[in-house]
């Protein structure tokens, strides 16, 4: 094959394919694995024993990492100020500021000084920091729980342990982002149908996910309480994330609030 043969085929093979990869760490692998995960886990699961994954699935960390990713670049519209989602933290950093100006602060024993304070300026720093935040105390909580929580139904090691978490976590992570239009819905009842579905969701999928893939050979009992344990026990994990990256992010955001 002549140099200029190679050399076109070589720029062909750099496609969307590519550009996902590139912006996202996802890629066409990366969509068949996540498709996988909801069609016929198990063959997922199975494969995260071998090396490499048998260079037929993306790992999970990395398309659970991506999917963070754009869930982040997303901000323009779960962020933006005529979501229910940013109007909701905008009230709750109001009254934080009405809070404020009621505490003694120092040893002058002076009321804190808010009458600089913009709440629409905390709320854009608490949102920014909360979601920057919370991957990373997720995938802390996460390391942790690997190797605590050994009950698969046969020894693995902690890598092996962690890809499962892993695979487990995105499914939910997905349906929220691809939930995340219902945030708009023009009435009173948007967020609260937002925030209902999502978690139900997620918990749901976490349950689905453990019960068709890693548990599908148990018996049937243990396979739906081992499935419903770590369900609820990933589903508590992402729920303390959140609370603690929001406990995290209101120092930047008081700051910035109080400028």
């Amino acid at each position: 094959m002549s140099d200029r043969k190679s050399k076109i085929l070589s720029e062909k093979a750099v496609g969307f394919d590519s550009l996902l990869d590139d912006v996202f760490g996802l890629n066409i692998k990366g969509l068949k694995s996540i498709w996988t995960l909801f069609r016929r886990p198990v063959d997922y699961f199975r494969k995260a024993k071998l090396p490499e994954w048998d260079n037929e699935y993306t790992p999970s960390f990395q398309i659970w990492f991506g999917l963070m990713a754009i869930t982040t670049g997303l901000r323009f519209l779960w962020g933006s100020e005529a979501s229910p989602m940013y109007q909701l933290y905008l009230e709750q950093m109001t009254l934080v500021g009405e809070q404020l100006g009621k505490t003694v602060g120092g040893k002058s024993g002076e009321l804190i000084d808010v009458s600089n304070y913009d709440p629409a300026l905390a709320t854009d720093t608490l949102l920014k920091w909360m979601f920057a935040i919370t991957p990373f105390i997720v995938m802390g909580l996460v390391a942790i729980l690997a190797v605590i929580y050994r009950a698969w139904g046969e020894r693995l090691s902690y890598v092996v342990r962690l890809r499962y978490l892993f695979a487990i976590v995105l499914t939910g992570n997905f349906i929220s982002l691809i939930s995340l239009p219902l945030i708009f819905v023009p009435n009173e009842f948007g967020l609260p149908i937002f925030t209902s579905v999502g978690m139900i969701a997620m918990l749901s999928l976490y349950i689905l996910t453990a019960y068709r893939g890693p548990y599908r050979d148990h018996d049937a009992g243990a396979r739906l309480g081992l499935s419903v344990t770590i369900g609820l026990i990933m589903f508590s994990l992402n729920s303390i994330s959140i609370f603690v990256a929001i406990i995290f992010a209101m120092v930047p955001a008081l700051e910035a609030g109080l400028g």
